[in-house]
């Protein structure tokens, strides 16, 4: 502001006060779906989920982080599986650690970034990518604190999920940097309160294809007599699946 006059700084419009909240030190913000028409959920690269209520009178709007799963002994024990499956494919240059593999284990803590949250059109289902072993996780709001919990795991990828698409209002679909794509059968909201994430408690998934590159997008195509899938894939190539089967119906566009 040197050198600016008085009537230079009265012309800058002034940045409005953000208090400092759990959402200044997030990384990347990675995916958003509504879940209303004034809230809104928020995921991050670092694997954090965040409920906004945006006050359009211009006041202060308000941050609050959910619980994105815990890990328990079943999910480090699958993260250690899926971290020891990449680095037999990939070798570190080293090893060092208590538990032998040091790069396993830095490995088996990460859960790769929230990259997708979607929500049912009927706002029955709100899920997100980015759980413990790159579970997807379903939430349900509890009616005592009004907050988003944790209820469900859909168990079954073994890598980051890119994308998740609702379609129908009991089945979705994801798509994953695993090279697949999955659709699973939803469980219903009364049946909400009876599931964990544990190993009884997660969801597997009811259908798979498996694709030569990475899926980085999957998304549900409601114009077609039967109900489709297309999917992208990490060197450009659109596919069109059938969403019961999984079978191929189009071998795809190339994208430049």
């Amino acid at each position: 502001l040197i050198g600016l006059g008085p009537e230079a700084l009265r012309a800058l419009r002034s940045v409005p006060f953000r208090p400092l909240g759990a959402m200044s030190f997030c990384d990347k913000a990675f995916s958003c779906a509504w879940l209303g028409d004034d809230l809104a959920l928020i995921g991050t690269k670092d694997n954090r989920l965040f409920e906004l209520e945006i006050d359009r009178r211009g006041r202060r709007d308000v941050w609050r982080e959910i619980e994105l799963g815990r890990e328990d002994q079943y999910t480090r024990n699958r993260a250690m599986e899926v971290a020891a499956r990449w680095a037999s494919l990939y070798p570190p240059i080293f090893a060092s650690g208590p538990d032998g593999h040091g790069a396993v284990r830095a490995a088996a803590s990460r859960r790769g970034g929230a990259h997708a949250a979607a929500v049912s059109s009927t706002r029955e289902h709100i899920v997100c990518s980015g759980g413990p072993s790159h579970n997807i996780v379903g939430f349900h709001r509890d009616e005592e604190t009004e907050c988003l919990v944790p209820r469900v795991a859909f168990s079954g990828h073994n890598d980051v999920v890119f994308d998740v698409d609702f379609i129908s209002r009991d089945a979705m679909a994801s798509a994953s940097r695993d090279c697949t794509v999955k659709v699973w059968q939803l469980p219903q909201t009364p049946s909400y309160d009876e599931i964990r994430i544990t190993p009884s408690g997660s969801v597997h998934p009811i259908g798979e294809c498996t694709q030569n590159e990475r899926v980085r997008g999957v998304k549900v195509v409601d114009r077609c007599p039967a109900r489709h899938l297309a999917t992208c894939t990490s060197s450009g190539h659109v596919l069109q699946l059938d969403a019961e089967t999984l079978s191929l119906v189009h071998s795809g566009y190339q994208c430049r």
